[in-house]
């Protein structure tokens, strides 16, 4: 039996693929009728700029899904948490922006590619706390790929990828506009955090220049309230931030942009950060993170040259987080550092032979990082801990024959990891590897797509704790390999209950096998899972009419050990067990007065896991809950308000207490999120 036919034979067994039979079918009945193909594309609803997102992605579109600037502006996000955690197959929780953890499938987000404007965002900080500094006043949108799908994906994306993109001087001028300046501000109830910013813009000659500058106060919030009451979560702090960008037009079909960004967090919260009062007993901390990053970008994309389309980035970022100083107490605490540099190169060539089309997707990459730790009690200042280094080129070829798509690619890696030990005894290795993949791709006329996706993965050794200072690892430490396979279904169609409305509908079943997963989590050692496995299946569909915009998602994934060492024979998870999430949420847009009204509801089933406890295996149970959101938004285009933007929000309305499921720890349970929480945002363009 051959390797793919035993995926399928799995995945029937488990009945992970009833729910995308289900979803195919109805696919399929609903119409005939020829709209456009949505695949591996965004669906705008309206004038609001809202989008779907977009969970079926062919690995050759590099549509995965997005959230766009319109989406980040009716939330009234506060962290990247807030975006990320109504995406079926993300998870993403605490209620600090230091403490949060990205996560994909569950997988933790030191097995996802995370970047911002294109730079790597690398490093394993500490287990208590987050990992990156991420302001979502800054971002324009946030692409999204749940899983890899593409041998054109960055190096090491495991479990998928987040692109987070920030806004341009040309986002904010309107047309004909060449200056201008937007202020805002912000107030949220629980916790009191109050937020001013101010952004500059304009264009002198052929030259696009933007200063963005954001602040925000935060107090201690509070969890929701159940029989027990409601308990105080320690979230004080400050947070400033600045944005520049230069953005050079050299001619209309070139450009070269410039941006330095500059990220600080402060808090005091708990000593622990990721767990709760239950664990903390009222003792506190101080952390504190620090990021700055410069970016160098080139594009061209002449008119008529189908075979160039190039883009060329260069960039550096340094983090440096203060962990664990007591507050009121003599220590200094720890610091973890990381400094990531590299660039890359990517050009996209269309093309016919014959009756064939093509489009022919090449590029390089390379990049080196540097992970480090001080503690002044210790008297040790910037000590190397790890550093990697990677080149990778990839080449990736769409192949299109009337309705059918035929995608080969082909990945080559060549990865130099360094660290030491508790002993500072050094440990040198090279990776090196080729990687397939295989897409395929059936147009089942003009508003169903039909398509399958073979890719292998790799990722070299690296994600020791870097706060920690010198950890072991295994003496044959290797590199983490595998392959992801995915099938599924998308397609819109219009005039299913009336002439002006459409329904579109996107399901994937997948499954991801891992060899020597390379990983601290569960003890501190950097070790390898000699085989581990996910599978599960995501379901997305939209729907519209006039004005009102529907949604509803699905998401289900399991991890498995299929051979482990002797810590994870006693356990059954390499990931946090998470239970099926489900969200539902629509908006309506009133065209008179330009107000648009919205909610979403997220559910969670309840999930059990095993766990131990003075080295016994004990059960853990993860309560379920809902959560739901409102807002209203009001945007005037014209008339004597039409510069002014007001959104009114509740979240969490019902004011539920619970905790983020993928943030257990064994059997400990996480920081629990906030309670009910106001929302009042006014801003004016200048």
């Amino acid at each position: 039996m051959s390797k793919i036919t035993k995926i399928y034979a799995s995945l029937a067994k488990s009945g992970l693929c009833v729910p995308l039979m289900s979803a195919s079918m109805l696919t399929v009945a609903i119409s005939t009728n020829a709209l456009a193909n949505t695949e591996g594309s965004t669906k705008k609803s309206m004038s609001t700029g809202d989008t779907l997102v977009v969970i079926a992605g062919n690995n050759a579109e590099q549509e995965s899904g997005k959230v766009n600037r319109n989406e980040i502006k009716v939330r009234q996000a506060q962290s990247v948490g807030e975006i990320l955690k109504n995406v079926p197959g993300v998870q993403a929780g605490h209620p600090s922006a230091l403490g949060q953890r990205f996560k994909i499938r569950g997988m933790d987000d030191q097995f996802i590619n995370v970047t911002v404007d294109g730079a790597r965002q690398e490093g394993y900080h500490f287990h208590h706390a987050g990992n990156y500094g991420i302001d979502p006043e800054m971002l324009k949108q946030v692409d999204i790929s749940v899983g890899t799908n593409s041998i054109t994906y960055d190096t090491g994306a495991l479990g998928g990828a987040l692109k987070f993109e920030t806004v341009d001087a040309g986002d904010l001028l309107e047309p004909g506009q060449l200056f201008g300046t937007k202020g805002k501000l912000s107030y949220v109830s629980n916790g009191s955090e109050f937020q001013q910013s101010l952004a500059t813009y304009g264009r002198v000659g052929s030259v696009d220049l933007l200063g963005y500058f954001n602040h925000r106060n935060m107090n201690d919030a509070e969890s929701g309230r159940d029989s027990r009451g409601r308990d105080s979560i320690p979230t004080d702090g400050k947070l400033v931030n600045y944005l520049l960008k230069a953005k050079f037009n050299l001619t209309d079909e070139q450009y070269i942009n410039v941006s330095k960004e500059h990220y600080q967090n402060d808090a005091d919260t708990n000593f622990r950060l990721n767990f709760g009062s239950d664990i903390n007993k009222g003792k506190k901390g101080k952390y504190a993170l620090e990021r700055d990053a410069y970016n160098l970008t080139y594009r061209y994309v002449p008119v008529d040259n189908d075979f160039i389309d190039l883009k060329i980035s260069a960039y550096h970022t340094e983090q440096n987080f203060n962990h664990m100083r007591e507050v009121g107490g003599p220590g200094k605490g720890f610091d973890s550092i990381v400094e990531t540099q590299g660039i890359r190169a990517r050009n996209v060539s269309n093309f016919d032979t014959w009756k064939l089309s093509h489009v022919l997707t090449y590029g390089y990459e390379y990049f080196d990082t540097r992970m480090a730790y001080t503690d002044v009690s210790e008297n040790v200042h910037k000590k190397a801990v790890e550093t990697g280094k990677s080149s990778s080129v990839y080449l990736e070829d769409d192949i299109q024959i009337a309705d059918f798509h035929f995608i080969p690619g082909i990945r080559w890696d060549h990865y130099k990891y360094n660290t030491i030990n508790k002993n500072h005894e050094p440990f040198e290795r090279t990776y090196a590897r080729f990687s397939k993949a295989l897409g395929l791709k059936y147009e089942l006329g003009t508003s169903t797509t039909l398509f399958a996706n073979y890719t292998e993965l790799f990722r070299g050794p690296l994600g020791k704790e870097i706060g920690l200072g010198p950890s072991n690892h295994n003496a044959n430490l290797k590199a983490t390999t595998g392959y992801n396979l995915e099938t599924g279904v998308a397609g819109t169609y219009p005039g299913v209950f009336a002439e002006n409305d459409s329904f579109t509908v996107i399901g994937k079943v997948f499954q991801t096998n891992f060899k020597d997963l390379s990983t601290t989590l569960a003890k501190r050692t950097l070790h390898n899972i000699p085989k581990s496995r996910l599978e599960g299946f995501e379901l997305a569909t939209k729907y519209k009419l006039d004005n009102w915009s529907l949604r509803a998602t699905y998401a289900k994934a399991n991890n498995k050990i299929m051979q482990g060492n002797e810590l994870f024979d006693r356990r059954v998870e390499f990931t946090p067990t998470i239970g099926d999430s489900f969200t539902i949420g629509g908006s309506y847009l009133f065209d008179k007065t330009d107000i648009e009204l919205g909610w979403n509801s997220r559910f969670v089933r309840s999930a059990d896991a095993k766990g131990t406890d003075s080295g016994k295996i004990v059960n853990v149970h993860k309560s379920g809950y809902g959560v739901s959101d409102v807002y209203i938004s009001w945007a005037p285009k014209t008339g004597s308000f039409k510069n002014t933007e007001i959104q009114l929000g509740i979240d969490n309305v019902f004011d539920k207490r619970y905790n983020e499921q993928s943030y257990y720890l064994n059997t400990y349970k996480g920081q629990e999120e906030k309670g009910r929480t106001y929302k009042a945002t006014i801003s004016y363009k200048f």
